[in-house]
């Protein structure tokens, strides 16, 4: 079944526009013995006050009756007619949208803005949030921070520490804060290592806590790979709006005798011994508060 649906305007006398010419509308190829609507859109030409409709079936397609019913004339907006339950259009304003079925994979699946929502549960993937409040201030959010793997030599004594992580944190609040620190002690072709992490708490220039934040370590071996973890926790307490600042601090024990023991009569240190160059991997700094 082949047929053309087209339109044919004339002017204010009565006369074709242009020259008798006529606007192909819809061509239909369909299946016998089907109904169907069908649509299409022309541009009116200048001068053109009246048209008419012209059905046409195209012989060489169709060897029984075609009938049209219900022809209708519409101005065409920016958007597309509905044609079996579809809306096209590049934007829809409507004062409320009705209905029980929603695609999943269609709701706001590219960058969407809500200016106000009230959301009882959600899954986020990620989200970057400028300013979160939370009611009662009933929750933290722990802080994390690492710092890449270093080598301690011995140059890095006691009187000159190495500086291995350096951070700051406003806004923690009123009230206490735990931190802590862990760290792995690792050497592959060193005997004798001794060494120290020094965390210093610093708020708003105050330095506090410093004596807590010590933590010697060492071992003795024959040769080979050798390592432990290094924990360290120290707790303090914030106010308001005040920076806080934590410093982690490395060194060597080789030029101080820091880990060897003293005979309290002699006054000597009891079987000396040199450290050699180890490694610090895995720092990682956390901190945790009580209130925000």
């Amino acid at each position: 079944m082949n047929a053309r649906i087209q339109l044919q305007f004339f002017d204010k006398s009565d006369t074709p526009i242009p020259s008798g010419d006529v606007a192909n509308i819809v061509t239909i190829n369909g299946t016998a013995n089907t109904a169907a609507p069908y649509e299409g859109s022309t541009v009116v030409p200048a001068g053109a006050l009246q048209a008419r409709f012209r059905f046409a079936a195209i012989h060489a397609g169709t060897d029984s009756n075609i009938a049209f019913g219900a022809p209708t004339v519409r101005i065409k907006g920016t958007g597309k007619l509905l044609v079996d339950g579809s809306v096209h259009a590049d934007k829809l304003i409507v004062g409320t949208v009705h209905g029980g079925l929603m695609a999943a994979t269609g709701i706001i699946t590219k960058v969407g803005q809500i200016d106000n929502a009230v959301i009882r549960r959600a899954h986020i993937g990620l989200g970057e949030i400028d300013e979160l409040r939370i009611k009662g201030n009933a929750f933290f959010v722990p802080y994390r921070f690492t710092a890449a793997n270093v080598q301690i030599p011995t140059a890095n004594h006691i009187a000159n520490q190495r500086l291995l992580l350096d951070r700051s944190i406003t806004g923690l609040g009123d009230g206490g804060f735990l931190v802590t620190v862990n760290a792995y002690m690792a050497t592959t072709t060193h005997y004798d290592c001794f060494g120290g992490l020094v965390l210093t708490t610093t708020i708003d220039g105050v330095i506090t806590g410093t004596a807590s934040g010590l933590q010697r370590f060492g071992i003795r071996t024959t040769g080979g790979d050798t390592g432990f973890r290094i924990p360290i926790a120290m707790s303090a307490s914030a106010f308001g709006g005040a920076t806080v600042r934590f410093q982690l601090y490395g060194y060597n024990g080789h030029w101080t005798g820091d880990f060897e023991r003293i005979n309290a009569e002699t006054g000597q240190y009891v079987n000396p011994r040199s450290s050699n160059p180890f490694n610090i991997e895995g720092i990682t700094l956390s901190v945790s508060a009580s209130r925000r």
